[in-house]
């Protein structure tokens, strides 16, 4: 069976419309509440839809570093009749290599927010650390060239293997579909997608891609 790979962020993973993808604002109230037959994450409606095996690849929070690992960590399993859809993120996060758990912890900066709840848990350099890359460095052009330049190169190898690849931006797409708060009328205050937002955007790439009919 033909497999979609969907590699991204949270806008991937689905936070808040997954029953243990919990967000900041409600945790899983959204998804206990909201959910309604039929409703579900872009990358599974479009899987649906294809008639393809999904293996939705997206971490909650990730770094651009993150996706890009994760996307050369399964790039020898693609094949030929697969569809790779590449989700890029906020370049305001980076990771720190963290020598107790061996792993590399993301800082996200991209959002004053998110650093007032942070704060809490981070020591004083951390939090300095993640203000000025924020904002010296993150936006940059440079920093952002580079990123894509890595993505674009990515793009090119896997299209090398398989038919279709597909890269998007959270900044082009993401603003554009509605949010768990616009669907709950600002009763939890979330900014990521709402069912209805995840809807649109698997009909959007689906004519995109493959048609210009709409799905679901």
């Amino acid at each position: 069976m033909n497999t979609l790979w969907t590699f991204g962020d949270s806008m991937t993973a689905g936070d808040g419309c997954i029953e243990n993808k919990p967000i900041r604002s409600g945790g899983l109230l959204y998804y206990t509440e909201y959910k309604k037959e039929g409703d579900d994450i872009w990358p599974n409606l479009l899987a649906k839809e294809l008639d393809y095996e999904i293996k939705n690849c997206g971490i909650s929070g990730a770094s651009n570093d993150k996706i890009i690992d994760k996307i050369i960590d399964e790039y020898d399993n693609f094949k030929e009749n697969d569809v790779v859809i590449i989700q890029k993120t906020f370049t305001q996060r980076f990771d720190i290599a963290d020598i107790k758990s061996n792993t590399f912890q993301t800082q996200h900066a991209e959002s004053l927010a998110i650093m007032n709840e942070v704060k809490q848990n981070k020591n004083s350099l951390e939090v300095e650390t993640i203000i000025n890359y924020a904002a010296f460095f993150a936006d940059n052009v440079l920093v952002r060239n580079r990123y894509n330049k890595r993505f674009n190169f990515l793009k090119k190898m896997i299209e090398n293997k398989i038919n279709i690849c597909f890269m998007w931006d959270i900044i082009d797409f993401g603003i554009k579909q509605e949010t768990i708060k616009d669907h709950t009328n600002g009763k939890i205050n979330d900014l990521h997608w709402g069912f209805n937002g995840h809807k649109n955007f698997a009909n959007l790439l689906k004519r995109i891609l493959f048609d210009s009919k709409t799905i679901i």
